[in-house]
């Protein structure tokens, strides 16, 4: 298991660069920022699977989702014609929000058992309960993130490879 939310790779296609940015334009609407905030509604949500932008060679894309807004993954292409081939390198990672809060658990828990460690060095009791529960919390602040990250990428990874006809997978 991969523990940093990112990964890279490269999708190798017999489409010309026009073809792979027309497929990608089909399935791509823009990135409207007061979707999640449309109570009634809105009419364009959940046309099309995806939101973001393509510009020249490189294209940037968010699954869209009404339920799991906050687990979005960024989806990064490049887009390099190799002959009679074209080339499509992608990076996918999660978005920063969750790198801050996976930060944050990170110094408050070792912050908390520090302090733990601390006191019990000075009362010389050792309370295993209070140390497990300080890691338990820690390990389902970093592992929650991570298995989302792994889901979503997998369906980005799915969707390009099955919209791109993909010939081979490599790096």
């Amino acid at each position: 298991m991969n523990l940093l939310p990112y990964l890279k790779y490269t999708l190798i296609t017999d489409l010309t660069d026009d073809e792979v940015r027309q497929r990608l334009s089909e399935q791509i609407e823009p990135v409207d920022n007061w979707r999640y905030m449309s109570f009634f509604g809105n009419s364009s949500r959940n046309k099309k699977s995806y939101e973001g932008y393509i510009r020249d060679n490189k294209f940037k894309i968010r699954r869209i989702s009404w339920l799991n807004y906050r687990y979005r993954t960024i989806v990064e292409g490049k887009i390099a014609e190799l002959g009679n081939e074209t080339s499509i390198t992608i990076s996918i990672w999660l978005t920063g929000l969750w790198l801050l809060f996976i930060f944050l658990i990170l110094c408050v828990d070792t912050t908390m058992i520090m302090t733990l460690i601390s006191v019990m060095l000075r009362s010389s009791k050792f309370q295993l309960g209070a140390l497990f529960a300080i890691v338990f919390m820690n390990a389902i602040g970093i592992v929650v993130p991570i298995y989302v990250f792994r889901i979503e990428s997998e369906k980005a990874q799915k969707f390009l490879s099955d919209l791109l006809e993909e010939k081979n997978d490599s790096e």
